[in-house]
């Protein structure tokens, strides 16, 4: 922003320069900066980013979030803001045989054809995961109980390997 020369006779209608006007609209702003910069410095940052929490129990939660900085903290609760439902299919199927279902990726991925889809419902998974098949298989990962639709992803804790052939992860993530 440049500043303005006064206008002849060097005062506006207000009688002030336009000068020591510009100036304190550019003093003003500098402060406002300064002060947005200190306030984002106070504040610290969450103990964790993108929290996961999962839900094995169905029913009904509430949830709240704290947030705290230097000069106090604020907390805001949800009743009921997260419904779990009983899900009676197995967490996991191969897309090419959809009617046999898993309880495990390890199981699905030795039945899984060239080119097949994995399909995991959207919950964590424990153990160590090999494949050692010559093939492409993708693992898709935050179906719904009935695999109709993708929300989030599923999350293999874990260590994973492959040896031969290629394994894509899409909506899944390793811990």
């Amino acid at each position: 922003m440049g500043i303005a020369e006064p206008p002849p006779g060097g005062r506006d209608a207000g009688g002030r320069h336009q000068r020591d006007q510009c100036l304190a609209l550019l003093d003003r702003q500098q402060r406002r900066r300064r002060r947005h910069s200190r306030y984002r410095r106070r504040l610290q940052p969450a103990t964790e980013k993108n929290p996961v929490h999962v839900y094995s129990t169905p029913g009904s939660y509430t949830v709240s979030l704290t947030a705290t900085s230097q000069t106090g903290s604020s907390t805001r609760t949800k009743a009921g803001y997260i419904s779990v439902l009983t899900c009676s299919n197995p967490p996991v199927r191969v897309q090419s045989s959809p009617t046999v279902l898993f309880a495990d990726p390890f199981a699905a991925l030795l039945q899984a054809i060239d080119d097949d889809v994995v399909q995991l419902q959207g919950v964590p998974f424990a153990g160590d995961l090999t494949f050692d098949r010559d093939i492409r298989v993708r693992l898709q990962g935050g179906y719904d109980c009935a695999y109709n639709a993708t929300a989030g992803g599923a999350v293999l804790t874990g260590k994973l390997t492959v040896t031969k052939g290629t394994l894509r992860l899409d909506g899944v993530r390793l811990r």
